[in-house]
């Protein structure tokens, strides 16, 4: 197990209910072994590039609906908006006696994670650390020209950065879901990518 000096940890300890000095450092082949075990919950450490992160492609890649009550995602059902959550729709509808929820815009992307020992595709990356990475809210975003979505893209992409990782199980889906929970801030990274690979 590698060890990150704990002032750098300190710094973003809990972040997003992400805790940093519970995670446990790994690469990319170690982090895709545990989620072939179905080891469960965990948090970890990694350090790697983004190499797959499409702000420039469709606004419904990177944005989506949720309900503004439960945080669920919504569906439409025939032009309805409609809460995935059964209680909080039960609930509304007898409260409001209104088939459209009310729904907010947040933003939802598949990203890829890459280092030297592999890539992990479909990493979640949600919108409490999209809006911190991007330093920008969903309607600055959707009022973007395409050449300032592609300029912020390569702010990134291809870059070392290092993420807390969180996997959890769900009962809804058949693989774990695997998300970053926080972004290092990059003056906490070694001068190498492999610095804390070896």
């Amino acid at each position: 197990m590698r060890s990150i000096p704990i002032d750098d940890l300190l710094n973003v300890a809990i972040d997003g209910g992400f805790n940093a000095l519970q995670a446990t450092i790994v690469n990319i082949r170690e982090l895709k072994q545990y989620l072939s075990d179905d080891n469960g919950t965990d948090t970890f450490i990694v350090q790697c590039f983004l190499t797959h992160f499409d702000l420039d492609g469709p606004l419904n890649q990177v944005i989506t609906k949720k309900c503004l009550f439960c945080n669920r995602s919504i569906r439409d059902n025939n032009g309805f908006n409609e809460c995935t959550e059964a209680e909080c729709r039960m609930k509304l509808l007898e409260q409001t006696n209104d088939e459209n929820l009310s729904t907010k815009e947040v933003f939802s992307l598949n990203v890829h994670l890459t280092d030297h020992t592999g890539t992990i595709t479909n990493v979640k990356l949600g919108d409490d650390v999209a809006r911190k990475i991007l330093k920008c809210s969903v309607d600055e975003f959707i009022l973007m020209t395409d050449e300032q979505k592609t300029k912020l893209k390569w702010t990134y992409l291809l870059e070392k950065l290092r993420f807390g990782i969180q996997i959890k199980n769900n009962s809804n889906y058949a693989k774990p879901i695997v998300r970053i929970a926080c972004l290092f801030p990059r003056e906490y990274l070694p001068s190498s990518i492999d610095d804390e690979q070896s």
